[in-house]
Formats: structure tokens, sequence, C-alpha cells
């Protein structure tokens, strides 16, 4: 009966650690006035844009077409979505977004290249580009990161358009962990006694 209980008792503290290592989700950013927002212009503001030549399907999270207002030929802006690591395992950590431009552009994780959309003439708006980090990736920072698009138009109309997602495995509280050991604990010495 009291190798039983060991055997539960095991098991319930297993269950409760393994409940800490679920992935949680960082924060997710979408472009446009009907995305779920947290990439930015670096500098002036942002309007919607449509052009029957941008790829017009969903995301998820959703994002829309945007241009800086009042910009269109040859402008070269920079977008940044920032998010923090503080309390998440970077190991475990991910990053995931799809991304268009009309017409060149580079996205990059705290420096370092993650994808890039070059050429005028290779229709980086008539389908989203996939890019992605992780996980075990050495791009990301404990604390701030920060994931940046430098785009630019090379004439005409000019559109962005990003969705993006991080995910990490929260870092469990040692006082958490410790209540539970000395609950577990209890409840075991309470059992011998019996």
């Amino acid at each position: 009966m009291k190798h039983r209980f060991l055997k539960v008792t095991a098991a319930l503290v297993l269950l409760a650690t393994s409940a800490f290592a679920s992935a949680s989700l960082v924060l997710q950013g979408g472009t446009g006035s009907t995305g779920v927002g947290n990439i930015v212009l670096e500098s002036g503001s942002v309007i919607d844009v449509s052009n029957g030549a941008y790829f017009s399907g969903s995301t998820d999270p959703s994002s829309d077409w945007v241009w800086a207002s009042g910009v269109n030929n040859f402008a070269d802006l920079t977008f940044s979505f920032t998010f923090s690591l503080d309390g998440f395992d970077l190991s475990t950590a991910t990053l995931t977004g799809l991304w268009g431009i009309d017409n060149v552009g580079t996205a990059s994780l705290n420096g370092v290249l993650l994808s890039s959309l070059l050429g005028i003439d290779t229709r980086n708006f008539n389908v989203l580009t996939a890019f992605s980090a992780g996980p075990g990736s050495s791009l990301f920072n404990a604390g701030v990161n920060v994931l940046l698009f430098e785009v630019g138009n090379r004439g005409g109309p000019g559109g962005f358009r990003a969705s993006v997602e991080v995910n990490a495995e929260a870092v469990p509280e040692p006082s958490i962990l410790a209540i539970l050991g000395l609950g577990l604990i209890g409840l075991g010495a309470r059992r011998f006694k019996n």
C-alpha cells in the first residue's frame, strides 16, 4: 500500500512539473487596422492599402497590407516587432511568421538576417513568404528582442504585410515548485503515519 502511494505521489510530481513545461504564447503581431497590431512603423503613421495584385488571403495571427501615410515612390521604411522573453526558457523559444513587400526588404531578428525579399520583378506581394527562428536558436536574447523589417518601394504603389507569433515555455517559479514539493512530502508523511 505504501509503495502504491509513493508511485502515485511521484506521478503527481511529474504531472505538476510537466504542466509548467508547456509552450505559452509570448506575443503576436500583425500589420493593418484589422491585424493584431504590435508591428509598428519606426517613423510616421501607417494606412491600410489595397491593390488587386497583392496577396489577399488571411493569416493567423491576422494582418493586412499597410504603407506609410503620404509616402509612395522610392521609400525606405523600417517596421519593428518588439517582445520580451523575461521569465521564459530561451531554448524553447520559437518565432514564426509570414511577410510580403512591394518591392524589396529584409527581416532580421536582433540584427541577424532571417529572410530577404529582393528584386522588384519577383512579385514579393502576390504571395507571402514564411520565416522562422528556434527552438534552440541562439538568436534570442534573455529580455528584449527586436524583429526589424527594413522595406523599400521602388516605384508605383507601396505595400507591406507581416504576421508574427512568438512562443516559449515559461520558467517555473522556484517558490511554486518548493510549495508543491513540501505539500507532497507532507501528504507522504501523513500517509506513512496511518
